[in-house]
């Protein structure tokens, strides 16, 4: 992994939180769209990962990271395998904050973070309401960078 936050290898993004692996979570989420169960994807790290902050530090506990303005092509063929539903989503008029996430494989609607990640009875949501007894976890022995402006320490998932 690399010290410098502002890597733009492989894409035009800065590094703020890096990992020597990562685990893709799925489940599945009612789509506010069309009101048909998807499949939802997380990115969680292990306890021992790194963020940005002025310098890079070791967390103590592992936590899931959303709002991705970008991540490696290796990460992203790793998720692709798992869910070809959790995408970019290109800059647009109407779209109001681009970058990776879910979408519904039934309608193509966007999933918000929001909803996934801070609401309790979301898939990954604090609360644990959200069908955890269904989550399926895929541990990458693989590094993980990302620009993430969402994240949450010892959400529980791993």
């Amino acid at each position: 992994m690399t010290n410098d936050p502002t890597m733009s290898d492989p894409g035009e993004y800065a590094v703020n939180v890096r990992s020597v692996s990562y685990a893709i979570v799925s489940a599945s989420e009612q789509c506010p769209s069309c009101r048909l169960f998807t499949h939802v994807v997380a990115i969680c790290l292990p306890a021992g990962h790194e963020i940005w902050d002025e310098s890079w530090q070791s967390m103590p506990a592992a936590a899931v990271v959303f709002q991705i303005d970008g991540i490696g092509a290796a990460v992203q063929n790793r998720i692709a395998c798992v869910s070809p539903y959790f995408r970019r989503t290109p800059v647009a008029a109407g779209v109001e904050s681009p970058g990776w996430s879910n979408h519904c494989e039934h309608c193509g609607a966007r999933q918000l973070d929001h909803d996934l990640h801070c609401e309790p009875e979301g898939a990954f949501g604090c609360g644990g309401a959200g069908g955890r007894s269904s989550l399926s976890v895929l541990e990458i022995a693989e590094p993980f960078e990302a620009a993430a402006a969402g994240y949450t320490l010892d959400p529980g998932l791993i």
